[in-house]
């Protein structure tokens, strides 16, 4: 990697965290408007479209928060180890444990509230094979391992600015906590985002206790209701 490339702007972390913010926005209106172009970019349309096959919601999902960082990533040529992809021994098995312990809490807890270890809306999607097959696991992809990937590699970037990312507890982790909570206000309730910023909290905090991802990645998926919900149709 040139000298020239490492200071060019997609390489500078300011950059890349306040675009990847505006993204999520930019990023789910497009893909809104290209389903709405087919219903004919009617709108009113395009929405009940879009509620009555609620499997073309991972394409707003896809589009506003994994697509962006990992284009950044393939394009810079970054080291997946910067994010935390490694199959070192001690940081697997400590990623692996901890998320474990994790998922295991959230289940325990989530029966003693709802008498169920997850709660999630039973639907019917209508889809045949090998349609529900496709959108099955692109769903659980995206609303797990790709959501994940999206909040550590702005908390990388963020602590970059900072220059803390040694530290497990740093101002970029606090700060991408905050904001990855405020924008579920978008779409659901202040419950919600403050129970989505602890909870990521926690997965951040595994992560850099760990230095390594796929613990989080998976118990995420674990642990997420919209996972278990378009998981569904691989069953249908």
């Amino acid at each position: 990697m040139s000298e020239k490339n490492e200071n060019g702007l997609l390489y500078q972390p300011k950059f890349r965290v306040i675009s990847t913010w505006l993204w999520f926005i930019i990023g789910g209106a497009l893909a809104i408007l290209i389903i709405s172009a087919f219903y004919g970019f009617n709108f009113v349309v395009a929405f009940n479209g879009i509620q009555n096959n609620r499997y073309l919601y991972v394409y707003i999902e896809f589009f506003s928060v994994g697509l962006l960082p990992v284009i950044y990533v393939i394009v810079c040529k970054d080291p997946l180890s910067n994010y935390g992809f490694n199959m070192k021994k001690r940081e697997l098995f400590l990623s692996l444990l901890l998320s474990v312990v994790y998922v295991g809490v959230m289940f325990i807890i989530g029966w003693i509230i709802n008498g169920k270890v997850m709660n999630f809306e039973i639907y019917d999607f209508q889809l045949d094979f090998p349609l529900n097959v496709f959108y099955g696991i692109f769903g659980i992809i995206v609303w797990g391992p790709l959501e994940v990937f999206f909040f550590i590699y702005l908390v990388v970037n963020m602590e970059q600015i900072f220059k803390q990312d040694n530290w497990k507890i740093s101002k970029g982790l606090i700060i991408i906590t905050i904001l990855f909570g405020l924008v579920h206000l978008l779409t659901t309730n202040w419950w919600n985002a403050i129970y989505t910023g602890i909870l990521f909290f926690i997965i951040g905090f595994i992560y850099k206790f760990s230095n390594n991802i796929i613990g989080p990645m998976i118990s995420w998926a674990l642990i997420n209701g919209q996972v278990w919900f378009i998981a569904q149709m691989l069953f249908q």
